[in-house]
């Protein structure tokens, strides 16, 4: 029965070091509330959480309360002494999207198929001693991955389902996993052009909401008679060309945000791009978000398709149409991080 636990307990902890180096995230999403400037951001991160989809099993590891479960009232003798001494506690905070527990649980179940599930409790237990580091963000108003909702209410709605909801909870795993994979290809991509001795440039561009940059910010602008104030904003665009240069770009409210915008910036960015490399050699990819009102559209294609047709690249391609599981909190929290270093 010992052996039995402990490799069950071994199963658990490689699941959870999976998710923490695919799906866990260094750099936590805060809520777009506005804050008081004297406000940290770390405690408007899991404050005002909504009741009805709080899971208390998360908010006791964010708390790091004491459990007298853990207590095991026999006496252990012959313990086995390890050489290697794992100090997971120790480890980066990293946070999770918005969830609960249990999602991870029934992933982890799916995955052992034939195999005897494993109870809930244990599989707490285990993350509670082992992976108090890796916590759970707050729900926020920033969009989400729709297949990803999608599943998750399928899988609420399914609960007197047994075989339906374990069905879906293997199709939601698998989203899971292909969204892994693609940020695998970002990531090489973006190790390729680092280096500079490569034969492909990466680009990524995104921009951040008006609402963002909204002035004055305060918590009276939440009241009745304040709420519909005209207030000053900005287009707020950022270019970053792995190895190379970052381009920040602002323009006024009211000047038109759309594919003819977007040319202009990346070519801006190509531009000064090929004062340090010659194009004509490379592959450039360009990651953006899946939005059709920007980038994914036939004036940025034939944009693309000019470029290479005239000799000034290798080849183009854009990301938008060849990874669009990239999640939306992947895009912001990477942009967010960049412009308030900047700032």
């Amino acid at each position: 029965m010992e052996v039995t636990s402990r490799n069950v307990r071994g199963e658990i902890l490689s699941y959870l070091q999976s998710v923490y180096d695919s799906t866990a995230e260094t750099l936590p999403d805060v809520k777009d509330g506005t804050c008081e400037p004297d406000e940290d951001a770390s405690v408007e991160l899991l404050k005002d959480v909504a009741t009805c989809d709080q899971d208390d099993y998360a908010v006791s590891l964010a708390k790091l309360q004491q459990v007298s479960a853990f207590k095991d009232s026999k006496k252990k003798t012959n313990q086995r002494k390890r050489s290697v001494t794992i100090l997971r506690k120790d480890g980066e905070v990293r946070y999770l999207p918005p969830g609960s527990m249990k999602e991870y649980w029934e992933q982890l179940n799916c995955q052992r198929e034939s195999q005897k599930p494993i109870s809930f409790a244990f599989f707490w237990r285990v993350w509670y001693q082992e992976f108090a580091f890796m916590k759970f963000r707050s729900h926020s108003n920033h969009a989400v991955c729709s297949t990803c909702l999608r599943h998750k209410l399928l899988i609420r709605e399914l609960s007197s389902h047994l075989l339906a909801r374990k069905e879906q909870v293997k199709r939601y795993h698998g989203h899971l996993r292909d969204q892994y994979l693609d940020r695998m290809t970002y990531w090489s991509l973006r190790g390729e052009s680092r280096l500079r001795g490569g034969a492909s440039v990466t680009a990524i561009i995104d921009s951040m909401d008006q609402s963002k940059t909204c002035l004055p910010r305060g918590a009276c602008m939440k009241s009745k008679e304040l709420s519909n104030m005209q207030r000053p904003k900005m287009h707020l665009t950022a270019v970053i060309i792995h190895g190379f240069s970052i381009f920040l770009f602002l323009s006024e409210h009211d000047q038109a945000k759309n594919s003819s915008s977007m040319i202009e910036m990346m070519s801006y960015s190509l531009t000064m791009l090929s004062k340090h490399c010659l194009l004509k050699h490379l592959s450039v990819n360009i990651q953006s978000d899946n939005t059709v009102r920007e980038m994914k559209n036939n004036p940025f294609a034939k944009w693309m398709g000019s470029l290479v047709s005239h000799g000034a690249t290798l080849v183009l391609s854009p990301a938008c149409c060849i990874f669009p599981l990239l999640t939306v909190d992947f895009f912001f929290a990477l942009f967010s991080a960049l412009i308030l270093i900047s700032l």
